[in-house]
């Protein structure tokens, strides 16, 4: 019996003409599903966001970090031990 198979890609732009591509999910199906096929299942549909949101988090925690530390007026680079450091302390919900 055949399959149907949908690859649910992520594809990245940090920069202009600058992307990368990762597979997050890969749904597969018989050919003659059902009714009760159709679309995604609820745990397919979990697991995706979840994928998504590791895969988006962490570019987005990066990108929050660089602007951080770099003054809004001047645009000079702050001064500090690690905005990394700095950052991941904030995500823990410590206040510094």
């Amino acid at each position: 019996m055949a399959k149907l198979v949908w690859r649910v890609k992520l594809v990245t732009e940090v920069q202009a003409g600058e992307t990368t591509e990762v597979e997050v999910a890969r749904i597969e199906r018989d050919e003659q599903a059902g009714l009760s096929d159709l679309g995604l299942r609820l745990a397919e549909a979990k697991q995706l966001t979840s994928t998504l949101q590791a895969a988006i988090v962490p570019a987005q925690v990066t990108i929050a970090g660089e602007h951080r530390c770099t003054c809004a007026a001047c645009r000079r680079r702050l001064g500090s031990v690690s905005a990394r450091a700095t950052l991941l302390v904030r995500l823990r919900g410590v206040r510094v």
